[in-house]
């Protein structure tokens, strides 16, 4: 399942995306990548909210950097994953919210 994904990055990543294309993903593949996209969304948060509070550049950098994982995981979605309405909204995941409300909900 995770390893599915993984490939299915890297052929995207390599320009083989219209080969994947033609594969429809199972149902626990299209939740993993729900999740996926959950998980690097609070890491983001995570940085987002220790750059504002102690201001060094390195939290800036890695906060940028789960973003655009965000951004890839989203991509993948957008192409394989469920409609929006389907998706899980923001701080669905019991382990997103066990998180203060003072990190940012997108």
């Amino acid at each position: 399942m995770v390893g599915g994904l993984l490939l299915l990055m890297s052929l995207t990543s390599i320009g083989l995306a219209e080969a994947a294309a033609n594969a429809p993903l199972a149902g626990e593949e299209k939740y993993w990548l729900t999740y996926m996209r959950e998980e690097e969304k609070l890491a983001r948060d995570v940085y987002l909210v220790r750059y504002d509070q102690w201001r060094l550049k390195i939290f800036d950098t890695i906060s940028k950097s789960e973003q655009a994982h965000m951004d890839a995981v989203k991509t993948l979605l957008d192409r394989y994953g469920p409609p929006d309405e389907q998706r899980h909204g923001p701080r669905a995941w019991p382990h997103a919210r066990a998180f203060p409300d003072h990190f940012p909900p997108n």
